[in-house]
């Protein structure tokens, strides 16, 4: 797909990946509307600036809501829909499933229908679905890397809604013919991401010079993508990606959980690394490990990562460090203090 020209609709756009995701894509001639409801997790300091930009609207609403969704989708008429919309840390589905059910579920139903209205109107049209790797289950220390068409096997209430919108996405795509580009990211870090998810909380910590609490014995492995990688993998699928196929988009660098957190410790310039870091009890359905294999997205884009691991650590450690403005204006717009200890001034 040509993008120039294109209007693009983003869910979830004032979140991590959503708002790399819309920075990125606004170097396109393109126009974006943004469509999120500001949780916790999200916030629109993330894009500054862009208010003032004639191709970028943002929109306050929820995915849940139908009314507001028929509303943005008659308004906008979309050409893309980009779906970040989701509930996605692992520890909050298990203590609370049914949110992520209503979100992850129900709310990529409801823009399904909606874009299914638009493909009638217009026949280049794509819907790009971001899921998870999480989705493929947990891998042994031996197992090859996920491949595209594996079976689902999710662990958690999260990638269980996750693999269940993926599935309902396939049917769409199948009875319907609606165009969908299904996209599995691995782990993503970088900056502006909300210090719940392992690395920006093990800076953070790091930052407040507390221990580093890691789950099990920290073998635990996983594949992660610096954020710039990820979204220009997304941006490379929109333009050449075939719809009704899936893609995997990795790095192909596996870490265990405890080698990130003497990484970040290193980085933040820690003495006595070994000390700083706290095993603490296993938390339900574990994965032990996720890889996933991205020749198909390499094979059909030539897209490939650009960005090392350690280096891309490294930058987003300064960057937490530089910025403790931003994880004060969080604390006071989102109350993050309450939820991960930051002390407001």
């Amino acid at each position: 797909m040509n993008l120039e020209r294109k209007k693009i609709l983003v869910t979830g756009g004032s979140g991590f990946i959503g708002s790399h995701f819309i920075n990125e894509c606004l170097k396109e001639k393109v126009k974006i509307l943004n469509l999120d409801n500001l949780s916790y997790s999200s916030s629109n300091i993330n894009l500054k600036g862009l208010e003032k930009s004639k191709k970028y609207i943002f929109v306050k609403g929820d995915i849940n809501n139908k009314k507001k969704i028929k509303s943005v989708f008659k308004i906008f008429q979309p050409d893309v829909v980009v779906n970040f919309a989701a509930e996605t840390h692992v520890d909050r589905s298990i203590e609370s499933p049914n949110i992520f059910v209503k979100t992850n579920i129900i709310g990529v139903c409801n823009l399904l229908e909606e874009s299914l209205e638009i493909f009638k109107k217009k026949k280049d049209f794509l819907f790009i679905q971001i899921s998870t790797d999480e989705v493929f289950g947990s891998l042994n220390f031996s197992q090859r890397a996920s491949k595209e068409e594996d079976s689902f096997n999710p662990s958690s209430p999260y990638s269980a809604t996750k693999a269940s919108a993926d599935l309902m996405v396939k049917a769409w795509s199948k009875t319907f013919k609606l165009p969908i580009i299904s996209i599995y990211p691995t782990n993503n870090f970088g900056p502006v991401q909300y210090p719940e998810k392992f690395i920006p909380l093990m800076i953070l910590k790091t930052l407040q010079n507390k221990r580093l609490t890691v789950y099990g014995d920290g073998k635990n492995i996983r594949e992660w993508i610096y954020v710039k990688d990820c979204v220009t993998g997304i941006i490379e699928l929109i333009k050449k990606g075939k719809p009704g196929e899936s893609y995997n988009l990795g790095s192909g660098e596996q870490i265990s959980n405890k080698k990130v957190a003497e990484l970040i410790l290193y980085f933040a310039g820690t003495k006595n690394i070994k000390e700083k870091i706290q095993f603490v009890k296993d938390r339900p359905a574990h994965d032990l490990r996720y890889n996933l294999n991205c020749r198909k997205i390499k094979k059909h884009t030539k897209w490939s990562p650009f960005y090392k691991f350690k280096d891309a650590l490294k930058h987003t450690v300064n960057w937490y460090k530089e910025n403790g403005e931003w994880l004060e204006k969080l604390s006071n717009k989102y109350g993050v203090n309450r939820r991960i200890g930051i002390k407001k001034k």
